[in-house]
């Protein structure tokens, strides 16, 4: 047997098995049924970020965190409250416009800031 006819075997055979694996994701419907939703509190005060579906975040000063989300959780409320439980404002979503706003949307003090390209908030 030539030498590195072992290593030929084993790129084509991991070659293969990469194709299975990316084909399972396309077609098993696995890939694209959740996104992560980038938060992040943009004022100076904590606040408190309430979904429809029950999960709450408290997010500190300029702190950001990442949530699961599913098409099928859509349309829902997004509700912010200061520390106390006091709401500050709401805006119902849905998921298809969380594409143009890059999955990143921030808290502002009245509003919610998105973002429309990288590192350009606007204001929706």
């Amino acid at each position: 047997m030539p030498k590195g006819t072992g290593l030929v075997a084993g790129m084509v055979v991991f070659g293969l098995a990469m194709v299975v694996f990316v084909a399972w994701l396309i077609y098993g419907g696995v890939a694209g049924k959740q996104r992560g939703l980038s938060f992040k509190n943009l004022t100076t005060a904590d606040v408190v970020l309430r979904l429809d579906d029950g999960r709450s975040v408290r997010l500190a000063p300029q702190a950001e965190q990442t949530l699961p989300v599913k098409p099928g959780q859509f349309p829902q409320n997004f509700t912010v409250t200061d520390a106390d439980g006091n709401e500050l404002y709401h805006r119902r979503f849905d998921f298809p416009e969380f594409k143009n706003y890059e999955f990143r949307i921030g808290i502002g003090s009245d509003q919610f800031v998105v973002y429309k390209g990288i590192d350009s908030p606007g204001t929706y």
